[in-house]
């Protein structure tokens, strides 16, 4: 980047020179103020993105002597441990093997060349047009010395207006600079870091060293699941896009809320102990929390779940309930609530209550008892004057188990019985009772153990009453 800087920073100056000129009469005042103010506010504008673009080299370096021996600076806040060691290694590995592209492809990175050589180009172009613009100022010394006001006017407006257009294109670059550090401190992939057409070019070169591992049928679903991570490198912006690997085997993803059952005269239902799974015909993997949803649906590995889902697993492989345990529900009222992940609304009505369905073609009402899914399909729907309207849709279709057996094991007692008989006091051999010892006197100390504080408080009391009586009878002597 400082390359670029540099640039603009030759052009100020050159800008600054031929400013010089223009002030020898009125006439070329008056043609070229509004290429000044143009220029001018170009310049202000290209100098508040290269203070927010903060790029320093001087301090970047101090910084680099530091405790951490760190080679890069991260610009991205929330970077783990295990990932900035990571981008450091293949920041060290592409500066030894940066065009040796089957050593990057071993470490599972590469480098996006031709990102790095646009860049360079558009620099190179610059600095030509800064040549040009040098041999114009020249030019302008000899056209003020023979020439005429009007050649030298026209002289002067011809190297404003490439001045203009070098301007603006600096400014551009440092305008996508400046919008790819800001997604990129969001961890979000955006044009002004590549371009999906580039992006799909890349992705397709890798595909072949990774055996279609890298779903490319529609880059459009791929890119939200790219994580960005930028750094700096003494006068270096460097973009890691972490791309991710796809499973060849196909996998379903289920979410699983409790439903209550009726069962007799009570409700009963199954709090899982996990919502998402995942689930192949080969087996059931439980996750902490939901995937990236799309047209593609991205399951990230650390999503993976520990906890115990012998419950979940048993229902999603074989329907059934023999690992779960059911849990009593009581309700005090009807209830309905949305479920987004179905497009549905779930309605528990345990004392009835009435939803009116209205369409084109007609309207009703139906009054409903018990448990419900009620889908809106094409119809309008209302509970209680409220619109039953999804705030969402999403690609998921509720699974029903059919023919499920209750596995409530009731706990029955043994049959025991109990037979008293009657008993003769005088039946009974006084030699087989054993006499009782006689009770230990009781130690007084254990319940009247006295306290410092109220001893204390006690000789206060003493001092207090001694005090008043002395001072009684000192004040009746005086008085007689």
């Amino acid at each position: 980047i400082n390359s670029l800087i540099d640039e603009f920073h030759l052009l100020t100056s050159q800008y600054q020179q031929l400013l010089k000129k223009i002030t020898v009469n009125n006439y070329q005042i008056q043609r070229t103020d509004e290429y000044c103010r143009l220029i001018n506010y170009t310049i202000n504008i290209i100098q508040e993105k290269i203070n927010h673009v903060n790029i320093n080299p001087s301090r970047h370096k101090r910084s680099l002597v530091n405790g951490l021996g760190r080679i890069i600076k991260f610009i991205t806040g929330n970077l783990d441990a295990y990932d900035g060691e990571r981008y450091e290694k293949i920041f060290s590995h592409i500066k030894e093997n940066e065009l040796n592209v089957n050593n990057q492809l071993k470490e599972h990175f590469s480098v996006i060349s031709e990102l790095i050589s646009n860049f360079n180009s558009t620099v190179q172009d610059i600095r030509f047009n800064n040549e040009q613009i040098k041999f114009k100022l020249m030019e302008i010394d000899n056209f003020m010395k023979t020439y005429s006001n009007k050649a030298l006017s026209d002289s002067i407006i011809e190297t404003l207006s490439l001045q203009q257009l070098v301007f603006d294109l600096i400014l551009s670059m440092f305008q996508d600079i400046e919008n790819s550090i800001t997604f990129c401190k969001l961890g979000t992939l955006h044009p002004s870091i590549i371009g999906t057409h580039q992006l799909l070019e890349e992705l397709t070169k890798l595909s072949t060293f990774y055996n279609s591992k890298l779903p490319l049928e529609n880059i459009l679903d791929i890119e939200p699941t790219i994580k960005v991570t930028c750094a700096i490198h003494e006068d270096e912006i460097i973009y890691f896009l972490k791309v991710p690997l796809s499973d060849q085997l196909e996998y379903s993803l289920y979410y699983l809320r409790p439903v209550p059952t009726l069962r007799l005269d009570e409700y009963v239902t199954i709090f899982p102990s996990v919502n998402y799974l995942l689930k192949s015909n080969v087996s059931v993997i439980p996750l902490s929390d939901n995937c990236n949803l799309g047209n593609l649906i991205h399951c990230n590995k650390k999503l993976i779940s520990n906890q115990n889902a012998k419950c979940e697993t048993e229902i999603l492989k074989s329907e059934s309930t023999k690992q779960c345990q059911y849990t009593n529900v009581k309700f005090e009222d009807n209830w309905i609530e949305q479920i987004p992940e179905s497009n549905q609304h779930l309605a528990i009505f345990p004392f009835g209550d009435k939803i009116e369905i209205h369409n084109k073609l007609s309207s009703e009402i139906s009054e409903l008892k018990g448990i419900f899914l009620i889908s809106r399909d094409n119809n309008e729907i209302f509970y209680k004057g409220q619109s039953l309207h999804s705030e969402s849709h999403s690609p998921g279709q509720p699974k029903l188990i059919s023919n499920l057996k209750f596995e409530i094991l009731d706990h029955q007692l043994t049959n025991v019985s109990l037979t008293l008989k009657e008993l003769n006091l005088r039946n009974v051999n006084l030699n087989q009772l054993k006499r009782l010892e006689p009770l230990e006197p009781l130690d007084l100390s254990l319940f009247f153990t006295p306290s410092i504080w109220t001893i204390l408080l006690y000789l206060l009391i003493v001092a207090f009453v001694s005090y008043t009586t002395i001072m009684y009878c000192k004040h009746a002597n005086v008085k007689v």
